[in-house]
C-alpha cells in the first residue's frame, strides 16, 4: 500500500502542476497505484476523480465545441454545393471546392470522433474507479453522486453500462439509497426508450437497493406506482386514463419491480400498499370543521384500524441504513407501526391537512402530517438537497469546527397531490414568537410601538401604490415605531452561558440556511414559513413550493435573496450581520462552491420528471393569497379502483417546455455556484441586498417585512 500511496501522490502532484500529459499521469502513476493495492480505496478516488476532470475539461472544451460547430457549417454548405444544379458540368473550381470541402469533413470529423472516443474512455475510467472505491471502504461515500451523475448524463453508451453491471454487486446497496430519487426519477424516461441495455441496468441497480434495503425505498416505489392517482373516494382510489406516454411508461417499469418484490415478500409488501392506502385516505378525505375544536375524532378511517404492523417501521422514525431488524433490550429496531391515536388535529390550511399520531413499537409517539391536494415531491426533492447540504458542511473543517448545519424532517410523497411530513418538536412558527415579543414590548424606549396588524394594514395600503410611497410608508410610518424586539427572547435565558450558546446556535443556522435557501432559490419566506426551535434556538424551514427563483415570478415579485429583516438580525446581537454571520456564510458558500457537481447530481432528478411544474399555477397563486388575511398566518392491493377524467398532464411538445424550464431553473443554480466574484463579495451583496429597506418595503404585505 505504501507504494500505491506514493504513485497517487506523485500522479496528484504532475497533474496538479500540469508537468506531463493526461495519458502518462494515468498510466504510468494513478492507475498503477490501483494494481499495487487493489483494495486502497484512495487510489480508486484518486484516478476517478482526474478521469473524471480530464472528461469535464474536454467535453466542455472550446476546441470540441469549435470543430463540431465548424463541422455543422462545412455539412450545410456541402448539402447547398450539392443542391446546385447546372446544365451541363459543373465549373473545374467549383468541383474544386466542393472536393476541398468534403476532404475538410473527413478531416473534422475523424477530429470529434477522436475526441469523443476519449471522452468516453475517460467516462468509464471514472465510473470504473468511483465504483472500485465505493467497494473497498467508507472514506469516499460521496463519490456516489460523481458516479450517478456521469452514468446518467451518457447513459447510452453500452460499454459504460456494461461496466455498472460488472461492478454492482461489489458495491455495498446502501450506497446507492441517497439516489433513489435520482435513479427511479429515470425509470421510463421517454429519453431512454431506445436503449435496452441502460434500462435493464437501471432496473438491476433499483432492484439491487429494493430487495436489500425495502425500508428505505419502497414508499418511493409506491408513490411512483400511484402515479395515476388523483384522490380517494368510496374506499376506492380516484384514478385517471388521461398521462403522458412516459408517465405511464414510468408506472408500468416500477409495477414490475413491485411484482417481483411481491413474489418473495407477500406479507410485506401487502402491510405497505395498507399503510399507504390508509395514508392516502387520510390525505385526501374532509372533515366537518367546526369552530374554536381543533382535534377530530378519525371515527372510520382506515387509519384508525391500523395494528401491529410488524414489517413495517414507523414512517417517520430515522432508520440507520447498515442496521437489519434486530431486538434492543426486547423491543424491535427499527420500530413498527403499533397503532394510531384515534384523533387528529387540524393545524390549519384551505386542504385541511391533518396532524396525526403514530404509536411505535418501542411506545413513542411519533407526529406526523398528512397532506392531500398537494404536490409533495419537490418539496422531498429540496429537502434532499437540504440533507446532502449537512453532510457536505460535516465533511469540511471550516464548516464543521463552526457547527455548521442543516435542520431537516422527512418528507414522504405518497401519490402525486398526497403524502405526509415529519413534525417537528419543539417549534413554533416564527411569526408566533415574533408576534407574542411584540405584545409584550409594546413600548421601546418609552414609545409606543406599533401592532403587527397595524404595521400590516399600513403596509397593504399602499400595496399597489407607486414605489416610492411604499418606501416612504415603510421607512417613516412603520420602521420607527416598530422597533426590533427578537433579542429579548435571548435575553430572557436563564444563565449568561445558555444567552450566548443560543444567540451563537441561532446566527449559525441563519446563516446555513440563508446560503442554502439562496442557492436554491426558496422563495415566500414570511414568518409563518419558518419554524424556531426553542430548544436550540435554530430555524427550519417549511413549505418549499416556491423554489428556483419562482418568486420573482409572484404577482408582487419577491426581490430578497433570503429573509433577513430587522428582528432577524437584531437578535445575533449588536454586531448584527458582521462577524459570526457574514463568516459563517462565506464558509458555507464556500463548501457549496466546492462540492457544486454534487448539488446538480440531485437537482437533476427534476429534468426527468414530466410531472414537475417549475412554476405551479396554484402553488404561485395560493403563495400570496393565503397571506393576504388579517392575521398572516400502481394502487394498492387492498380496496377496489375507480377512474375518473382529470384535465390531461403535459403532452409531448409541453413536456419539451418543461425541460426547458428545468434547464433554466438549473442554470439558475450554476450560475449561483459559480459566480466569478469572490466568496466574500458574493455575500456581501447578498447580505446588502436582503437588508435593503428599499428591496423590503416593495415586497407583498403578507411577507411581513416589518418583522
Amino acid at each position: 500500500m505504501r507504494m500505491a500511496k506514493i504513485l497517487k501522490r506523485a500522479g496528484k502532484w504532475y497533474s496538479d502542476l500540469k508537468l506531463l500529459p493526461a495519458t502518462i499521469i494515468v498510466e504510468s502513476y494513478l492507475a498503477k497505484a490501483t494494481k499495487f493495492s487493489p483494495t486502497y480505496s484512495g487510489a480508486f478516488h484518486a484516478l476517478a476523480q482526474f478521469a473524471h476532470r480530464q472528461y469535464k475539461n474536454m467535453s466542455e472544451s472550446e476546441a470540441l465545441s469549435t470543430l463540431e460547430s465548424q463541422l455543422a457549417t462545412y455539412r450545410r454548405d456541402l448539402q447547398a454545393m450539392k443542391a446546385v444544379q447546372w446544365p451541363g458540368k459543373p465549373p473545374q473550381d467549383f468541383r474544386a471546392r466542393m472536393h476541398k470541402l468534403e476532404q475538410q469533413i473527413i478531416q473534422d470529423r475523424a477530429e470529434v470522433k477522436i475526441m469523443r472516443e476519449q471522452c468516453s474512455v475517460y467516462v468509464r475510467t471514472a465510473v470504473d474507479n468511483y465504483m472500485q472505491a465505493l467497494a473497498t471502504s467508507d472514506q469516499h461515500d460521496l463519490d456516489v453522486y460523481s458516479l450517478c451523475s456521469l452514468w446518467l448524463s451518457t447513459a447510452h453508451d453500452d460499454k459504460l453500462n456494461h461496466i455498472v453491471l460488472k461492478r454492482l454487486h461489489h458495491v455495498p446497496p446502501r450506497k446507492f439509497i441517497c439516489l433513489t430519487n435520482q435513479l427511479t426519477a429515470r425509470l421510463g424516461c421517454e429519453l431512454d426508450k431506445d436503449h435496452d441495455l441502460f434500462k435493464r441496468t437501471l432496473y438491476a441497480v433499483v432492484q439491487y437497493v429494493l430487495v436489500n434495503h425495502p425500508h428505505h425505498i419502497l414508499y418511493n416505489l409506491i408513490a411512483l406506482s400511484n402515479g395515476d392517482v388523483t384522490g380517494y373516494l368510496k374506499d376506492e382510489y380516484s384514478i385517471t386514463d388521461d398521462l403522458d406516454e412516459s408517465v405511464k411508461a414510468r408506472i408500468a417499469t416500477v409495477g414490475k419491480l413491485l411484482d417481483d418484490f411481491k413474489v418473495k415478500h407477500p406479507l410485506l409488501y401487502e402491510q405497505y400498499q395498507i399503510v399507504t392506502e390508509a395514508y392516502i385516505e387520510a390525505s385526501y378525505r374532509p372533515l366537518a370543521l367546526r369552530k374554536n375544536v381543533s382535534s377530530y375524532p378519525l371515527t372510520g378511517f382506515k387509519i384508525a384500524k391500523l395494528r401491529n404492523l410488524e414489517g413495517v417501521p414507523v414512517a417517520t422514525a430515522h432508520i440507520p441504513l447498515n442496521v437489519g431488524p434486530v431486538r434492543v433490550d426486547g423491543i424491535p429496531f427499527p420500530p413498527y407501526i403499533h397503532r394510531f391515536l384515534p384523533d387528529c388535529m387540524i393545524p390549519g390550511g384551505v386542504n385541511q391537512p391533518k396532524a396525526i399520531n403514530c404509536i411505535g413499537s418501542n411506545g413513542i409517539i411519533y407526529k406526523q402530517l398528512v397532506k392531500g391536494n398537494d404536490d409533495l415531491r419537490q418539496d422531498a426533492g429540496l429537502m434532499h438537497v437540504f440533507q446532502v447540504a449537512d453532510q457536505l458542511l460535516a465533511k469540511h473543517e471550516a464548516t464543521r469546527t463552526r457547527q455548521l448545519s442543516m435542520r431537516t424532517y422527512k418528507v414522504i410523497p405518497l401519490a402525486p397531490q398526497a403524502g405526509l411530513l415529519e413534525w417537528v418538536d419543539n417549534t413554533r412558527p416564527l411569526f408566533s414568537v415574533l408576534s407574542d415579543l411584540h405584545g409584550q414590548w409594546s413600548r421601546v424606549d418609552g414609545v409606543k410601538q406599533l401592532l403587527h396588524t397595524e404595521a400590516r394594514m399600513k403596509l397593504g395600503s399602499v400595496q399597489h401604490a407607486r414605489a416610492h410611497d411604499k418606501i416612504r410608508v415603510f421607512k417613516d410610518e412603520i420602521l420607527p415605531v416598530f422597533r426590533p424586539v427578537f433579542h429579548n427572547w435571548f435575553l430572557a435565558q436563564d444563565t449568561a452561558e445558555e444567552w450566548f450558546n443560543k444567540r451563537l446556535a441561532f446566527t449559525r443556522s441563519l446563516a446555513v440556511t440563508s446560503i442554502v435557501g439562496y442557492i436554491v432559490g426558496l422563495g415566500d419566506r414570511h414568518p409563518s414559513n419558518i419554524l424556531f426551535d426553542e430548544r436550540t434556538a435554530t430555524l427550519i424551514h417549511i413549505d418549499l413550493g416556491i423554489s428556483f427563483d419562482a418568486g420573482s415570478l409572484l404577482p408582487i415579485p419577491e426581490v430578497v435573496p433570503f429573509r433577513l429583516t430587522q428582528n432577524l438580525v437584531d437578535a445575533m446581537g449588536p454586531s448584527g450581520v458582521e462577524g459570526v454571520f457574514r463568516r459563517c456564510c462565506e464558509e458555507t458558500l464556500r463548501v457549496l462552491r466546492l462540492e457544486s457537481h454534487v448539488l446538480y447530481t440531485i437537482l437533476e432528478v427534476f429534468k426527468y420528471d414530466p410531472l414537475h411544474n417549475w412554476t405551479d399555477p396554484q402553488k404561485m397563486a395560493r403563495a400570496q393569497a393565503e397571506q393576504a388575511g388579517p392575521t398572516g398566518a400502481g394502487s394498492g392491493d387492498s380496496g377496489r379502483q375507480t377512474r375518473a377524467k382529470t384535465p390531461s398532464q403535459p403532452a409531448t411538445d409541453e413536456e419539451a417546455v418543461t425541460n426547458k424550464e428545468a434547464e433554466r431553473a438549473l442554470a439558475g443554480v450554476r450560475r449561483k455556484l459559480g459566480h466569478r466574484d469572490s466568496v466574500e463579495c458574493q455575500v456581501s451583496e447578498l447580505i446588502q441586498e436582503a437588508t435593503s429597506k428599499e428591496n423590503l418595503a416593495v415586497l407583498f404585505q403578507g411577507w411581513q417585512p416589518y418583522f
